[in-house]
């Protein structure tokens, strides 16, 4: 028997993951919600929650997710401000507010929106300072440096540069 897989194993396993997704979402209910059942809770299209847990790449698909559902709800804000001017740094940063603190939060912090409306991005870094958002961040080093880096993202526009 050969270890390697041929192309013609790669085409079954597409095609069979295809009719199996089919299948599931036509003969099993989707719970939007965790939703209890006899093999415990699950949500979605029977995702058991568990003490499995998720992987990485189910981490980052649930968190790009979210990050939509905020620039959503944030979308009318960011482009009052003018899109372009802000950049897409600065809108990063709004996004992971809205995943740290709550969208609704963010969406109602008048202080921060008028100084982004004005282009004073300085002013904008303080009031992130000033704010509740530090002391959800945690209290570590790493946790500290995120609140800078954060902050100085919306003061410049830049992203920071990454550490090889």
């Amino acid at each position: 028997m050969n270890d390697q897989a041929s192309f013609g194993h790669y085409v079954v396993e597409d095609e069979s993951l295809r009719n199996a997704v089919s299948l599931v979402e036509r003969f099993e209910t989707f719970h939007a919600f965790p939703h209890e059942s006899k093999d415990g809770v699950v949500i979605g299209f029977l995702r058991r929650l568990g003490r499995r847990g998720i992987s990485l790449g189910e981490a980052r698909t649930m968190l790009r997710a979210d990050l939509t559902g905020h620039l959503s709800a944030l979308r009318s804000l960011i482009f009052a401000q003018g899109a372009d001017r802000l950049g897409s740094p600065r809108v990063a940063v709004l996004l992971h507010l809205a995943q740290v603190m709550g969208v609704e939060r963010v969406v109602g912090w008048r202080d921060l929106w008028d100084d982004l409306r004005r282009g004073d991005f300085e002013s904008a870094a303080n009031h992130l300072l000033l704010s509740e958002w530090p002391s959800l961040i945690g209290e570590t080093l790493s946790e500290r440096m995120r609140a800078v880096a954060l902050q100085q993202i919306l003061r410049t526009g830049q992203m920071p540069e990454r550490k090889a």
